[in-house]
């Protein structure tokens, strides 16, 4: 069974923001770090590598995926039933349970 590790270096590509260095070392500018990297090591990062003096960075898949609604209700019980309190200015309308504009 592949390791983590087997799966991101098979989705990468050369990275931009890097310089080679001495001894087959290359410095990754990708961020605050500026790591230098050995030969066959990653960055702090644990996912850009150097491997021949090239520095490889992930390309091809998401990092991650995040899902979140245009509108968000605030759903409030009262003595008439439910009020939802739409906090996106395009929806600023108040819908009792009714179903009729409040």
């Amino acid at each position: 069974m592949p390791t983590l590790r087997d799966v991101v270096y098979e989705s990468v590509r050369e990275g931009e923001l890097y310089e080679r260095l001495d001894r087959n070392r290359v410095r990754c500018f990708a961020c605050g770090h500026c790591c230098p990297i050995a030969e066959g090591q990653p960055g702090v990062c644990k996912v850009r590598y150097n491997r021949g003096g090239t520095l490889y960075v992930p390309w091809g898949y998401a990092g991650g995926v995040q899902s979140d609604p245009i509108t968000q209700g605030i759903v409030q019980w009262g003595a008439h039933g439910f009020t939802v309190w739409y906090s996106c200015s395009r929806f600023s309308r108040v819908y009792s349970s009714s179903g009729m504009p409040g």
